[in-house]
């Protein structure tokens, strides 16, 4: 687990970068090597993941790989996706990589929207966000965003993405991006 303690109001607070905080998933490796035989593939790759149940997506990277002789097809999610998919555990998704069609916008401004007054006491939230943020390649609107603040979890809704064309999009992409971040009241 990542942890980051920042300078704050009080020095009892505790901030601590919880590692679901990715929008990241990890797939089984034989799935990276039939994918990546094409050379037209970049990396990450990218899915697009649907509840079939809702027919709500998610557009996420996939950047990390694992070997088993069990569950070859099996994808873990991270909790966020999970949340925003409204999963159960072992439930059913479509996956489809179609990587060059679904490269998402680049972000030029989020809105973020606190659930909690307690995220205002931090001194520098941006920085804590930026943090938050480093793994993940992909944001999407309605993500709600852990923090872990000394014995409780606050969330940092996503309510709205701006590309840089400046179109209101669903998802974007915030990989070694400058973003700048507006925060709207609680």
């Amino acid at each position: 687990m990542n942890q980051f303690v920042p300078d704050i109001l009080d020095d009892l607070w505790e901030i601590v970068q919880v590692d679901s905080v990715t929008t990241n998933c990890t797939m089984p490796k034989h799935i990276l090597f039939s994918i990546s035989e094409n050379d037209n593939i970049a990396l990450p790759l990218l899915f697009k993941i649907t509840n079939p149940s809702t027919n709500e997506y998610v557009i996420s990277a996939s950047t990390e790989y694992y070997e088993t002789e069990i569950g070859n097809q099996l994808a873990m999610l991270p909790p966020m996706i999970i949340n925003y998919l409204k999963l159960e555990s072992f439930a059913i998704i479509e996956m489809i990589n179609k990587s060059p069609d679904l490269i998402p916008p680049k972000a030029k401004l989020i809105y973020l929207q606190p659930q909690s007054e307690v995220f205002y006491k931090i001194k520098d939230p941006q920085k804590i966000l930026e943090k938050c943020f480093k793994d993940s390649y992909v944001c999407g609107q309605n993500y709600m965003i852990p923090i872990k603040i000394k014995n409780q979890i606050i969330y940092v809704k996503i309510s709205k993405i701006i590309d840089n064309n400046d179109n209101e999009v669903k998802f974007a992409n915030i990989n070694n991006i400058d973003l700048n971040v507006e925060f709207l009241p609680v």
